[in-house]
């Protein structure tokens, strides 16, 4: 018992003390960080439910500013707002009116935008939330006219519907940004002491920043509810859409003036076209010393083609808009001619939408050429002017043109729909086939075409990026047989040719590789300028960060065109004892087989840094040594006749080449007989076999004075005893007592 209250007091004693130090470093920051204490009081006062009332929110000093002066702003209802913006705007000025630093001028610069912003937020936070708009009533039937129209309001409602949303991303980024400066200036103004005069200037860039941070959340708000409101329109839209799609009827009068308006479009395409006719008939060349004419020429120009297009899209929604009515009209109808005409349709739009993309880029190059003109005179202003109305014009004409295409396919679609209806099991299966074919390759398309990254001002889609592939890959594909090919046919033919064989096979594989990146480069439409710049620091990074493994690669280029090492060389690496025959000289390492049949891999910058022996660089054959050992009572040239003789016996001698024969040296005297030498030049094949073959001459020689009773010397030690000496066995006992004797001293010691 008297155990677990003793536990029990020290539990208690360390809450207490962690609770006294915790409320000490509270207070050390709130006085490092020059917080009001009384925030701190009022907290701790105000934790139990039954506290007293909260005390009126003091207006914010910006000199003592705590960490929650907003509180002052965001408590305010509606009815109080404006008046404690109104104080807090007259304590702020008349402080700065107060001040007499040196920077007065932007004190009152950030007085101004205080207040300009106090302003602009009352207003957004006393401004009415938007209504939501009324839902788009449903009829009972619809008529194609009706239908056009939902589907202009769909397309309208959703462009507000992406632009709320890019404007929802936007906001959302500033509120991040603002919010992370707001964080650097606190973080600024609390390590500045009281008396600090750039506190106050700290203090006002805070407040301007916390308006302009409170600005953006009322902003968002407000767009979030905007966005919702818009979204909850396009579903009612869309779902009108899909009833008058099911409710179709006919008109009387429409089936009279859809034949008009069809009428009336092929007058206007016939004259759009002769105007676009007519303007490319025109002599270019006759502008190019004209500036002005040129520009003129080819804005009018592309003007005409994007109005030419637009007359296409009309004519072809018409002639759709009449196989509609012919359907619900129930009129005999001919597929066949039905099924081509959709397809032509389909085809033209695609078309004209690729088109489109490329004139609406064009045209914005071209507007950012014309405003870069210089107005030197009144005529150069003029046309300046009438470019900019022109560039103007035409977008207006593009964004039209690619309305009416998403309009038309909509009821191409509808059309198709309509002929699947009335067709058999099998023509229906067929058909949708083919469109599903057709939709899936059109995805694709799009797909493929779609920007993945840029290389400098070079957009790379993912078609670009697989043909970029599929040529490197087919370059790979031919080097790599080309390397093969050549190496086997080295490989068959002399070993003298070997290396030169290899030579070519690996400069071809290098070459080929090469002229496919840059193949492959040029298929996806990089512009090498900006590519060499790429190129260069990317060679700068490289050199740095791959140091070895580009040594090793301009060490393998030195090696094949230097050639002091081939392969088919027989070389030895001075220090690492290494010895082989080379097989292979690659990118990275060289491969060298011993005579054990081991591969040993070397990387090329050891050939530069090492000293190396290579035995048949000039020429395959070498000259070899092996040294013997006769008695001194034998006859010199019978020891010459026999050793010759084994020599000549051997497959590894070479023969028939003057100058090259073998002979027999005597290079000296030994204390036991003569010393002689066998010279003997060696075959190519088996300079690379030096240990075999050295052991074979050897077993030749010793075999051939063998049979020739020509003693090796051996040689031999005699013992002599003087007559007075004492016996062996007397002298084994001696040296062993003696021996005893010398350890028992050790033991002593």
């Amino acid at each position: 018992m008297r155990d677990e209250m003793l536990v029990s007091f020290w539990r208690c004693f360390n809450l207490a003390w962690a609770g006294i130090l915790s409320l000490c470093i509270i207070l050390n920051i709130a006085q490092a960080q020059n917080l009001p204490l009384n925030i701190i009081q009022n907290n701790l006062n105000n934790l139990p439910a039954n506290a007293s009332p909260q005390k009126e929110i003091a207006i914010p000093d910006p000199m003592q500013l705590a960490v929650t002066w907003w509180q002052y702003v965001d408590r305010a209802n509606k009815d109080s707002l404006e008046s404690r913006l109104n104080d807090f705007y007259e304590r702020i000025n008349l402080q700065i009116h107060q001040s007499t630093g040196a920077d007065l001028d932007e004190l009152l610069k950030i007085g101004s935008q205080i207040k300009a912003n106090m302003e602009l937020y009352a207003r957004l936070k006393l401004k009415p939330l938007a209504p939501i708009l009324p839902k788009q009533a449903a009829l009972e039937r619809y008529n194609i006219t009706q239908l056009i129209d939902l589907l202009a309001m769909v397309r309208i409602t959703k462009k507000q519907v992406n632009r709320d949303q890019h404007e929802l991303d936007e906001l959302d980024k500033r509120i991040k940004l603002s919010t992370r400066a707001g964080d650097t200036l606190t973080a600024a103004y609390l390590a500045l002491d009281k008396i600090d005069p750039k506190k106050f200037h700290s203090g006002l860039n805070i407040i301007e920043q916390r308006f302009d941070r409170a600005i953006f959340d009322e902003q968002l708000k407000f767009k979030r509810l905007e966005s919702s409101n818009s979204k909850n329109y396009l579903a009612n839209l869309e779902s009108s859409r899909r009833l008058a799609t099911e409710n179709l009827y006919i008109d009387a009068s429409e089936r009279h003036d859809i034949e008009q308006e069809i009428s009336h479009a092929k007058n206007i395409l016939s004259e759009a076209e002769a105007k676009l006719t007519k303007k490319q008939a025109e002599n270019i060349n006759q502008f190019n010393d004209n500036q002005i004419f040129s520009n003129e020429y080819q804005q009018s120009l592309l003007y005409l083609q994007v109005l030419h297009a637009l007359a296409q899209t009309d004519l072809l929604s018409l002639l759709n808009e009449r196989y509609l009515l012919a359907f619900l009209e129930e009129d005999r109808i001919d597929f066949d001619t039905l099924q081509n005409d959709i397809l032509s349709y389909k085809d033209t739009l695609d078309d004209l939408l690729v088109k489109s993309v490329t004139w609406l880029d064009k045209n914005d190059t071209n507007r950012i050429k014309f405003l870069e003109l210089t107005e030197d005179n009144p005529a150069v202003y003029k046309s300046k002017q009438y470019l900019l109305d022109t560039v103007q014009k035409t977008f207006i004409n593009i964004m039209l043109l690619q309305d009416n295409i998403d309009d038309t396919q909509f009821l191409i679609n509808l059309t198709e729909q309509n002929v699947l209806s009335v067709q058999g099991f099998t023509s229906r299966w067929l058909i949708r086939a083919l469109n599903n074919s057709s939709n899936i390759w059109q995805i694709t398309q799009e797909k493929l075409n779609m920007s993945l990254f840029k290389i400098g001002d070079t957009p790379v889609t993912a078609l670009g990026f697989a043909r970029l592939l599929f040529i490197i890959i087919s370059a790979w594909w031919v080097a790599f047989w080309v390397n093969k090919i050549l190496i086997r046919l080295g490989n068959k033919g002399d070993a003298h040719q070997l290396p030169a064989y290899y030579l070519v096979a690996r400069l071809s594989y290098y070459l080929i590789i090469l002229i496919g990146l840059f193949s492959g480069l040029a298929a996806v439409g990089i512009d090498f300028t900006s590519f060499a710049l790429v190129a260069g620091a990317l060679a700068i990074g490289l050199g740095f960060g791959l140091q070895s493994i580009v040594s090793n690669f301009v060490s393998g280029l030195i090696l094949l065109f230097e050639r002091s090492i081939k392969v088919g060389d027989f070389i030895e690496l001075q220090g690492s004892g290494i010895c082989g025959e080379v097989k292979e000289i690659n990118v990275r390492a060289t491969i060298i087989c011993n005579n054990d049949s081991v591969d040993i891999i070397v990387p090329n910058s050891e050939f530069m840094n090492t000293k190396m022996l290579n035995w048949t660089l000039t020429e395959p054959i070498r000259r070899m040594r092996y040294p013997f050992r006769v008695s001194f009572d034998v006859d010199k040239e019978i020891v010459r006749e026999v050793v010759l003789a084994a020599a000549e016996d051997l497959p590894h001698t070479l023969k028939g080449v003057s100058g090259r024969n073998p002979s027999v040296w005597l290079v000296g005297f030994g204390e036991y007989g003569y010393k002689f030498e066998l010279v003997v030049w060696l075959t190519p094949r088996a300079v690379k076999r030096p240990n075999a073959v050295g052991a074979a001459y050897m077993w030749a020689i010793d075999n051939a004075l063998r049979e020739n009773n020509l003693t090796i010397p051996v040689p031999q030690q005699e013992l002599r005893f003087r007559e007075n000496s004492p016996p062996l066995e007397f002298m084994r006992v001696n040296s062993r007592t003696r021996k005893e004797n010398l350890h028992d001293l050790d033991e002593t010691e």
